[in-house]
């Protein structure tokens, strides 16, 4: 193997192991279905994911690349800096028709 080979190929390993732009993530065209948080809900939020970070359990859901579940963390998180890794998103796996119901907000809010 010559030295341009593993250059090569070391290079495509460190692109393929790039994560991500997650700080410019796009809403789902299903969850634009729903209203965004008002500036008061959108405060507490960014109190609390200063002093806490998104919380492990409350991740924000990705479909198709774009964001299902958690605009409103998202967006406040990035008002308040967050640094936002892999850690802090799951990707939803399933149908649209799936999607849209974890898109839908609980009846009663």
């Amino acid at each position: 193997m010559s030295d341009q080979t593993v250059i090569a190929t070391r290079k495509k390993i460190d692109m393929m192991s790039m994560p991500p732009d997650y700080s410019n993530l796009e809403a789902h065209p299903l969850a634009e279905e729903y209203p965004m948080a008002d500036d008061h809900e959108l405060a507490g939020l960014k109190r609390n994911i200063e002093n806490n970070g998104i919380y492990t359990n409350n991740k924000i859901a990705l479909y198709e690349g774009k964001i299902l579940d958690g605009r409103n963390r998202y967006k406040a998180a990035k008002e308040v800096g967050h640094k936002f890794t892999v850690a802090d998103f799951f990707e939803f796996i399933g149908t649209a028709e799936k999607a849209e119901s974890q898109a839908t907000p609980p009846a009663g809010t």
